[in-house]
Protein backbone atom coordinates (compact mmCIF):
# COMPACT_ATOMS: atom_id res chain seq x y z
CA UNK A 1 0.00 0.00 0.00
CA UNK A 2 1.18 3.55 -0.73
CA UNK A 3 0.10 6.76 1.00
CA UNK A 4 -1.94 8.78 -1.49
CA UNK A 5 -0.75 12.03 0.06
CA UNK A 6 3.04 11.65 0.27
CA UNK A 7 3.84 8.43 -1.62
CA UNK A 8 5.41 6.56 1.32
CA UNK A 9 5.33 2.76 0.98
CA UNK A 10 3.40 1.31 3.93
CA UNK A 11 2.48 -2.07 5.38
CA UNK A 12 -0.88 -3.40 4.17
CA UNK A 13 -2.39 -3.24 7.68
CA UNK A 14 -1.51 0.45 8.29
CA UNK A 15 -4.34 2.80 9.27
CA UNK A 16 -2.31 6.00 8.99
CA UNK A 17 0.74 7.02 6.99
CA UNK A 18 3.92 6.53 9.01
CA UNK A 19 5.49 9.58 7.36
CA UNK A 20 2.83 12.29 7.03
CA UNK A 21 0.07 10.97 9.33
CA UNK A 22 -2.66 10.98 6.68
CA UNK A 23 -5.52 8.51 7.29
CA UNK A 24 -5.53 5.61 4.85
CA UNK A 25 -9.27 4.95 5.06
CA UNK A 26 -12.23 6.60 3.35
CA UNK A 27 -15.02 8.32 5.31
CA UNK A 28 -17.03 5.07 5.49
CA UNK A 29 -14.08 3.17 7.01
CA UNK A 30 -12.99 1.30 3.89
CA UNK A 31 -9.33 1.24 2.93
CA UNK A 32 -8.75 3.68 0.07
CA UNK A 33 -7.00 1.31 -2.32
CA UNK A 34 -9.13 2.01 -5.40
CA UNK A 35 -6.55 4.48 -6.68
CA UNK A 36 -3.04 3.12 -7.11
CA UNK A 37 0.15 4.97 -7.88
CA UNK A 38 3.68 4.20 -8.89
CA UNK A 39 6.42 6.24 -7.23
CA UNK A 40 9.70 7.61 -8.58
CA UNK A 41 12.58 9.38 -6.87
CA UNK A 42 15.39 11.43 -8.37
CA UNK A 43 18.99 10.70 -7.47
CA UNK A 44 22.33 11.68 -8.98
CA UNK A 45 24.69 9.01 -10.28
CA UNK A 46 28.21 8.78 -11.68
CA UNK A 47 28.85 8.23 -15.39
CA UNK A 48 32.23 7.36 -16.89
CA UNK A 49 32.48 8.17 -20.58
CA UNK A 50 35.39 6.93 -22.68
CA UNK A 51 36.76 9.35 -25.29
CA UNK A 52 39.85 8.43 -27.34
CA UNK A 53 41.42 6.22 -24.68
CA UNK A 54 40.69 8.79 -21.98
CA UNK A 55 37.85 8.87 -19.52
CA UNK A 56 35.63 11.86 -18.81
CA UNK A 57 33.57 11.84 -15.65
CA UNK A 58 30.04 13.19 -15.49
CA UNK A 59 27.04 12.99 -13.26
CA UNK A 60 23.48 12.32 -14.36
CA UNK A 61 20.06 12.63 -12.76
CA UNK A 62 18.11 9.36 -12.68
CA UNK A 63 14.46 8.81 -11.76
CA UNK A 64 14.21 5.39 -10.13
CA UNK A 65 10.64 4.12 -10.01
CA UNK A 66 8.71 1.33 -8.40
CA UNK A 67 5.51 0.17 -10.04
CA UNK A 68 3.34 -2.93 -10.34
CA UNK A 69 6.13 -4.83 -12.12
CA UNK A 70 8.87 -3.87 -9.66
CA UNK A 71 11.72 -1.35 -9.84
CA UNK A 72 12.77 0.34 -13.07
CA UNK A 73 14.45 3.50 -14.37
CA UNK A 74 11.71 5.91 -15.42
CA UNK A 75 13.97 8.58 -16.94
CA UNK A 76 17.61 9.68 -17.24
CA UNK A 77 18.85 13.24 -17.72
CA UNK A 78 21.52 14.23 -20.18
CA UNK A 79 25.07 14.03 -18.86
CA UNK A 80 26.17 17.03 -16.84
CA UNK A 81 29.72 18.14 -16.10
CA UNK A 82 29.65 18.72 -12.34
CA UNK A 83 31.69 18.25 -9.22
CA UNK A 84 30.62 15.34 -7.05
CA UNK A 85 31.82 13.01 -4.35
CA UNK A 86 31.17 9.32 -4.01
CA UNK A 87 31.93 5.93 -5.52
CA UNK A 88 33.26 6.20 -9.07
CA UNK A 89 31.61 2.97 -10.19
CA UNK A 90 29.32 3.63 -13.18
CA UNK A 91 25.74 3.96 -11.95
CA UNK A 92 26.72 4.45 -8.32
CA UNK A 93 24.88 7.16 -6.45
CA UNK A 94 26.92 10.31 -5.89
CA UNK A 95 26.45 13.59 -4.05
CA UNK A 96 26.68 16.71 -6.20
CA UNK A 97 28.78 19.40 -4.54
CA UNK A 98 29.06 23.11 -5.06
CA UNK A 99 31.50 24.21 -7.74
CA UNK A 100 31.98 27.33 -9.76
CA UNK A 101 28.78 29.32 -10.21
CA UNK A 102 28.61 28.92 -14.01
CA UNK A 103 28.80 25.13 -13.73
CA UNK A 104 26.22 25.04 -10.94
CA UNK A 105 23.83 27.02 -13.16
CA UNK A 106 24.25 24.38 -15.90
CA UNK A 107 23.55 21.59 -13.39
CA UNK A 108 20.42 23.38 -12.18
CA UNK A 109 19.28 23.97 -15.78
CA UNK A 110 19.75 20.26 -16.54
CA UNK A 111 17.79 19.33 -13.39
CA UNK A 112 14.92 21.70 -14.23
CA UNK A 113 14.65 20.28 -17.77
CA UNK A 114 14.73 16.76 -16.32
CA UNK A 115 11.89 17.51 -13.87
CA UNK A 116 9.85 19.10 -16.66
CA UNK A 117 10.28 15.94 -18.78
CA UNK A 118 9.12 13.76 -15.87
CA UNK A 119 6.05 15.93 -15.27
CA UNK A 120 5.17 15.78 -18.98
CA UNK A 121 5.12 11.98 -18.65
CA UNK A 122 2.32 12.29 -16.09
CA UNK A 123 4.34 12.26 -12.85
CA UNK A 124 3.04 14.50 -10.04
CA UNK A 125 5.64 16.10 -7.72
CA UNK A 126 5.30 15.11 -4.05
CA UNK A 127 8.20 17.16 -2.74
CA UNK A 128 11.68 16.59 -1.45
CA UNK A 129 12.44 13.28 0.29
CA UNK A 130 16.18 13.25 0.93
CA UNK A 131 18.95 15.40 2.22
CA UNK A 132 20.02 16.83 -1.15
CA UNK A 133 18.28 19.55 -3.15
CA UNK A 134 17.80 17.22 -6.13
CA UNK A 135 16.13 14.37 -4.16
CA UNK A 136 12.51 14.82 -5.26
CA UNK A 137 9.72 12.23 -5.17
CA UNK A 138 6.89 11.89 -7.73
CA UNK A 139 3.85 9.70 -8.15
CA UNK A 140 1.86 8.69 -11.21
CA UNK A 141 -1.62 7.22 -11.13
CA UNK A 142 -2.06 3.72 -12.48
CA UNK A 143 -5.15 3.06 -14.56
Amino acid sequence: MVCLKCGKELPEDANFCLQCGAPLHTDNGEVGTDVRYEICEIRACFVRYEVSWNYRFYSQFVADAIGPNGRYTAQRSKLVDSDFKGDQTPGAEVVLIQSEQRRDAKVRQTFDAFVTAIILQGWEPLGQFGEHWYNVRFRRRLF
